[in-house]
């Protein structure tokens, strides 16, 4: 597969960069994974979590669904993003809503 070139998103919080993202990253996928991806950002939302963390689930699952590396995460979205979907990517595509 063809690797894109990453392009920074300045200017804009984490959530818009991590949402933007994920677009980009689950183009070529079927709906199902970014709808997944959009429960688990809103679950994360719903529970009161902090925007890295809504980021984080957001992109949980992209890394064995889509050939995205945590680099371009980093890049893209942050490297607080992208460590929490490297060490927390299985949690975070579970939350626990109390």
């Amino acid at each position: 597969m063809e690797q894109a070139t990453v392009v920074p998103l300045p200017g804009r919080d984490v959530l818009e960069r991590a949402i933007a993202f994920a677009r980009w990253a689950y183009r070529t996928e079927d709906d199902r994974a970014l709808e997944r991806a959009w429960e688990s950002a809103s679950q994360l939302a719903a529970a009161g979590c902090e925007d890295t963390v809504i980021a984080a689930g957001l992109l949980a699952g992209i890394l064995e669904e889509t050939s995205v590396g945590a680099g371009e995460i980093a890049a893209s979205v942050s490297a607080e993003v992208a460590e929490l979907v490297v060490t927390d990517g299985a949690a975070l595509r579970r939350p626990s809503v109390s």
